[in-house]
């Protein structure tokens, strides 16, 4: 249950520090800002200060509480049949199914923390990328982008290891 509520304080304490940090980022964007950039790192895309501002806003608080509250939510309503689980009879036998949807649930937060984490960095190489006459992504975008996938990926080997074994 600890984990439970650590999590939920992790994922509003990022949420509430990325709104702010877009709130606080706004002085610097230009009157067009270069929203989608080409695999070069061209900007090819615009959005005006305000439309993109929200957008990030909601992006970075909205999709991860689509994996924070939305996936679980779906999963409690989810017939068995339909889990894709290592030992699928085992951890979702009527005496476990609570604890592992309990766990699964917390999971799901933290790689909500992780996805709010991604789109502060997407958002900080944008804000980058639009300083000077001839906006360019460069930035920490790869660096960005390569942590959230092997983070996803540690994240997802531990998830199988933790249910690929029934306890004996």
């Amino acid at each position: 249950m600890k984990a439970d509520r650590i999590s939920w304080w992790v994922l509003v304490l990022l949420q509430t520090g990325f709104l702010i940090f877009v709130a606080q980022s706004a002085p610097h964007l230009p009157e067009r800002v270069a929203s989608h950039f080409n695999a070069a790192g061209v900007a090819n895309g615009w959005m005006l200060p305000s439309t993109y501002l929200r957008f990030i806003a909601a992006f970075g608080v909205v999709f991860p509480l689509l994996w924070a509250v939305g996936l679980p939510r779906l999963l409690r309503g989810t017939p068995v049949s339909l889990w894709n689980l290592p030992h699928r009879d085992y951890w979702l036998a009527p005496e476990r199914r609570r604890e592992t949807q309990a766990y699964l649930a917390t999971q799901f937060r933290w790689i909500a923390c992780l996805t709010v984490g991604f789109t502060a960095g997407v958002h900080a190489s944008v804000v980058q990328a639009n300083v000077g006459p001839a906006p360019h992504l460069n930035g920490p975008i790869g660096s960005v982008t390569g942590i959230f996938l092997v983070a996803g990926a540690v994240w997802t080997f531990l998830l199988w290891r933790r249910f690929a074994r029934r306890p004996h």
